[in-house]
């Protein structure tokens, strides 16, 4: 096995690892409550983690909190789908069939990246936008 073989394997199984693996998480605190904060973790069975408190802090300011986030469904499977190209292209021999793996595979990698950061920002950017005017607290600017 080639040198650079190793790294399509290292790649891969960190691929497959991710797919089991919590996607994104992150902690909310105030100066006002230093001992306490919120935190929220997206993995592949949903959001998890202090989800009855954010919500009821959100209403008060509009913003509405994602109940289904559909991109889960698929996404474990096309993270395991990716990581099987990559490990494919690690036992492919040199020639043309094994260099059409390999760039399968970093196309595929970059695709799939873009892919999730697009639709992570444009979550994210409804969160802070699609915002109930009636909400009782006004004064927070989208």
């Amino acid at each position: 096995m080639r040198g650079n073989n190793r790294w399509f394997i290292v790649a891969a199984l960190l691929v497959f690892a991710a797919a089991w693996l919590p996607y994104w998480g992150f902690r909310m605190s105030a100066p006002q409550y230093p001992d306490e904060s919120l935190t929220l973790r997206i993995s592949r069975s949903g959001i998890e983690g202090d989800v009855r408190e954010v919500k009821t802090l959100q209403k008060f300011i509009g913003v509405r909190f994602p109940e289904h986030i559909p991109e889960l469904e698929w996404l474990p499977m096309a993270m395991v789908g990716l990581a099987l190209v990559i490990g494919a292209a690690a036992f492919a021999r040199t020639g043309w069939f094994g260099s059409l793996l390999r760039w399968a595979g970093v196309a595929l990698f970059a695709g799939l990246l873009v892919f999730s950061a697009s639709i992570v920002h444009r979550r994210l950017y409804d969160v802070g936008h699609d915002r109930d005017r009636h909400a009782p607290m006004t004064a927070v600017k989208d």
